[in-house]
């Protein structure tokens, strides 16, 4: 036992003592720290997250259900804007179709009114452009089910005015 009292002293043994305990108590602490900020992050995050997401659900929701109120607000002025924008081929097509079915319907009921002059000009114009491109309406499943319901009716007209000019005759022989 001597001879470690020759090589250490006691107070040099506590300094070195002294020295190991603080430094793995540092260590240990640095360690404990750097765990708990890692899991208190993650769960922040993860916390923060799903708020942010609860959060945007009822603000998109909210903001729906006032735009369908009231779309011409100023405030939706970006919003309409940015729609427009992304749908504006289909809106054009849309809008284009309707003003050309519209305007295409005005003129052939203007024209072929009974009380404009010339409307058997038109009337017959209609008839030319359908023979001119039967082709392209004869194979229609609409177009042959309309036509063959009216020849139908136009038939069974015939037959009741033959009936009736049958029984005038009858009538007038008699």
């Amino acid at each position: 036992m001597e001879n470690l009292n020759e090589v250490f002293t006691e107070e040099q043994v506590n300094n070195v003592a002294d020295k190991i305990l603080k430094s793995s108590i540092k260590k240990v602490s640095d360690e404990l720290s750097n765990n708990f900020y890692s899991e208190i992050s993650s769960f922040l995050d993860e916390h923060y997250s799903n708020k942010k997401d609860e959060i945007e659900k009822k603000l998109i929701e909210q903001i729906t259900e006032e735009y369908l109120k009231n779309p011409m607000l100023f405030k939706y002025a970006k919003l309409r804007e940015k729609m427009f924008l992304e749908n504006k081929e289909i809106i054009t097509k849309a809008l284009t179709d309707e003003a050309i079915a519209n305007s295409v319907e005005d003129v052939i009921m203007q024209y072929t009114h009974r009380n404009y002059h010339f409307n058997w000009q038109w009337k017959d114009g209609i008839v030319k452009v359908i023979l001119s491109n039967w082709h392209l309406f004869k194979d229609d499943e609409r177009i042959n089910n309309s036509l063959l319901r009216q020849i139908e009716n136009l038939k069974k007209q015939n037959d009741n005015l033959r009936n009736q000019l049958n029984e005038v005759n009858v009538i007038s022989a008699e």
